[in-house]
């Protein structure tokens, strides 16, 4: 059972004045928000207008009032012995019921990235989570690619799995960079660069690291990031003060 945070309140919202489809707005707790009008191709049971912020949230205009609506799950989900998550039956991916019933991902896919591509193939792209976790459809996690280059990418999280790297914890802008099989493509060279980096940072997508420094890592020959590991050691210490430091903080 997922726990979700309480529903975001809108207090104050208006139309863009050059694009019809774009809402701002702002929370009870006095923060903006932007919106973007759903596109979906096949809208069932409600009237609403349905909006998305492109970051996991949907928001229902009803009315002339604008209303956070969560996401549901279909039968498999709630029948006991149908459900079976991320496993050889497939997945369960979050929809929106009450809008014809559509994925969540697809929605996004739709709204903010345009229409599903056709491959050179004739084949319809397919919606690619790059993090692997379907439950997280923020737009920033998401991109239409072939079916070729979705089983492509699932090999790449596989092979940061078997070094304890999990592809959730790692930010969009790095995880693209492990994603562009034009900046790798070895898999063997992927978990021994990441192996070897990890021994030495701490954390190791935390701090002042950019995707342009990994994307230098992963290209350098060999020799020279051999040669440039070699230079360097993880201090014990430091990683003892930092965590003193973070578990004063959450104290």
């Amino acid at each position: 059972m997922r726990i979700r945070n309480p529903k975001i309140r809108i207090v104050w919202f208006s139309h863009d004045l050059h694009d019809p489809r774009i809402i701002h707005a702002r929370t009870s707790l006095g923060d903006p928000i932007t919106l973007t009008k759903c596109v979906i191709p096949d809208k069932r049971r409600v009237k609403s207008l349905l909006y998305s912020d492109g970051k996991m949230h949907f928001f229902s205009l009803c009315r002339g009032k604008l209303t956070e609506v969560f996401d549901n799950f279909g039968i498999s989900w709630r029948t006991p012995g149908m459900h079976c998550h991320n496993g050889k039956r497939g997945n369960d991916y979050p929809q929106m019921r009450d809008y014809g019933a559509w994925y969540c991902h697809i929605i996004v896919l739709l709204t903010f990235q345009g229409p599903r591509p056709i491959g050179e193939d004739g084949k319809p792209f397919e919606g690619d989570h790059k993090n692997g976790c379907v439950t997280d459809y923020s737009n920033d996690n998401l991109e239409w690619v072939s079916k070729k280059e979705n089983r492509r990418r699932s090999k790449v999280l596989k092979a940061l799995r078997s070094i304890d790297v999990d592809p959730v914890q790692v930010p969009y802008n790095i995880l693209d960079v492990f994603l562009n099989p034009k900046i790798i493509s070895d898999m063997s060279v992927l978990t021994t660069r990441l192996t070897k980096l990890r021994d030495l940072l701490s954390p190791l997508f935390g701090g002042v690291f950019t995707p342009d420094d990994y994307r230098r890592w992963l290209t350098i020959p060999e020799d020279e990031f051999d040669q440039m590991t070699s230079k360097y050691h993880r201090d014990p210490s430091f990683d003892q003060m930092e965590y003193d430091m973070t578990h004063h903080m959450e104290v």
